[in-house]
């Protein structure tokens, strides 16, 4: 989204438009859902900051999704950095490869738990827990964490939901937002 938006007004500056009407215009901006929307919800009594990334996933989007997700919650009052991540689908014979590429990162940005959504995701549970990451909880899909949501959220939290579409992630996300009608 935000390369998307550096192209727009590069494009203008270039055409030699006036750039603050197009920065006016981007302050109205909101994401749709699934794509980096940011709710503010109450989930069983639990006030949480939702980063909704549930649309799509691969190696770049993923990765930079955990990198917001880490900037934001050192600049936020949340009490704890929560990432759900489910399987990058469609990445042919580089998948466990690509899949165990997103190590670094997550060790990097230090979430408080992360769960990992998926049969190809999965491979990032050991190694998340040799490099000192304490909470890592690992379901084969998202029926299955949908029963303990709510016990392994906390008040306060900040929580990124990103995986491809096919994960059904978007599912956790209607239910977590369901409440704001």
């Amino acid at each position: 989204m935000v390369l998307n938006t550096l192209a727009c007004v590069a494009v203008g500056l270039a055409l030699e438009l006036d750039v603050d009407v197009f920065l006016s215009g981007l302050s109205n901006f909101s994401p749709v859902s699934g794509r980096g929307k940011v709710h503010d919800i109450a989930f069983h009594s639990k006030q949480i900051s939702l980063i909704d990334e549930s649309y799509n996933a691969n190696p770049v989007s993923m990765q930079a999704s955990i990198e917001l997700a880490g900037l934001l919650s050192t600049k936020s009052a949340a009490k704890r950095n929560v990432m759900i991540l489910g399987d990058m689908l469609e990445l042919g014979n580089d998948s466990d490869t690509l899949h165990r590429a997103l190590e670094k990162v997550l060790i990097q940005q230090k979430p408080d738990l992360v769960v990992l959504c998926g049969n190809l995701i999965r491979v990032l549970q050991e190694p998340l827990l040799a490099a000192g990451i304490a909470h890592v909880a690992v379901f084969s899909n998202v029926e299955d964490l949908t029963l303990v949501l709510a016990e392994l959220l906390q008040d306060g939290d900040q929580v990124l939901v990103k995986g491809s579409h096919g994960t059904g992630l978007h599912r956790l996300v209607s239910l977590l937002t369901s409440s704001l009608g």
